[in-house]
């Protein structure tokens, strides 16, 4: 009788654990004490240019990659993994994602510039606010799919927008170009020379 009391109250407190550590209060957009961002949508933690990971539920506790989560509340998350602590702030402006700003350009073409969660689009002078709703990125009515440093994947319906990280190192001269400038001064300077033998003929024939 003894031992299933102990066993009602071990349940007991299992449920109560599991009651305040649900995977559904994990969903959103979060940035890492390690500068990561990652967003988790039940029980799914993607993690910007790390790949996805799986949350899981252990005797109540929600854990991911052996860290488990300590504390839960609407804007913060503290992991515990042998000693260590990690924490999670959850993301709720577009402008906190620095994966996003720089130059991108997409399948036309067409260049766009993200900065402090805003979209201008070529030279057209159109800007469009970049939102954060629950798990998602949200431009325009565009979903961010995947996103990395260097790719962003957008569907809207049944279409779909593929952006790229633009920029590239400054090209440098290249050695042949160099040697055929230096072949081109070689060569004039034995024309200057001669020139200036005939001139120098041309003046002493008059004197004579």
């Amino acid at each position: 009788f003894q031992a299933h009391i102990q066993e009602l109250a071990r349940s007991a407190r299992l449920a109560s654990r599991a009651k305040g550590q649900r995977l559904e209060s994990l969903n959103g957009i979060w940035k890492t004490s390690d500068g990561f961002a990652c967003a988790v949508d039940n029980g799914n933690c993607t993690f910007y240019n790390k790949g996805s990971a799986r949350i899981v539920q252990q005797e109540g506790k929600c854990v991911l990659n052996g860290w488990e989560a300590s504390s839960i509340s609407e804007l913060r998350v503290m992991w515990t993994k042998r000693g260590k602590t990690m924490q999670w702030d959850r993301i709720q402006h577009a402008k906190e994602l620095r994966v996003l700003d720089g130059t991108w350009t997409h399948g036309d073409g067409m260049l766009c510039a993200v900065a402090a969660g805003a979209c201008s689009f070529g030279n057209t002078g159109s800007s469009f606010p970049i939102s954060v709703k629950e798990s998602s990125i949200v431009l325009n009515g565009w979903t961010a799919m995947t996103v990395s440093a260097t790719a962003i994947h957008w569907r809207k319906g049944d279409k779909s927008m593929e952006w790229t990280k633009a920029g590239g190192k400054v090209k440098e001269p290249k050695p042949k170009a160099k040697e055929e400038a230096g072949g081109k001064q070689r060569e004039a300077a034995p024309r200057q020379e001669e020139s200036r033998r005939e001139r120098e003929e041309e003046e002493a024939r008059r004197r004579d």
